[in-house]
């Protein structure tokens, strides 16, 4: 008889178990990223950008799971956020001198208002 309510125990804690996964977000040690920062020995671009386009991939559908009510309000802003950051990146990554400070500087707070959309 023990078994039967082992089974019951487990049965109950398992959809605890998979909502917690559900919520778990992996740490940058575990995520891969989809395309090397260097390919041949050679760099190809710089990690940030590589990273902020893997969010970027990442952020899309998610937020077209949002609901309807705020899938286009609010949901447009996250995208438009982290789309602004990865271009600010690029143009940081082919300017020089104070361009380059320039853009990582608008870069780095445009990332500030996207972290707070999220």
């Amino acid at each position: 008889m023990q078994p039967q309510s082992q089974n019951k125990d487990a049965a109950k804690s398992a959809p605890a178990d998979l909502a917690a996964e559900k919520l778990h977000i992996p740490v940058a040690q575990k995520t891969k990223v989809s395309h090397p920062v260097t390919a041949g020995g050679r760099a190809s671009e710089p990690a940030a950008v590589v990273l902020a386009s893997d969010l970027l991939r990442w952020i899309i559908p998610k937020v077209g799971k949002f609901p309807r009510t705020v899938r286009y309000g609010l949901g447009s802003r996250i995208e438009m956020a982290h789309m602004d950051v990865l271009e600010e990146l690029l143009h940081a990554q082919y300017a020089r001198g104070g361009d380059r400070a320039r853009s990582l500087d608008i870069a780095n707070r445009r990332l500030q208002v996207a972290r707070h959309l999220a």
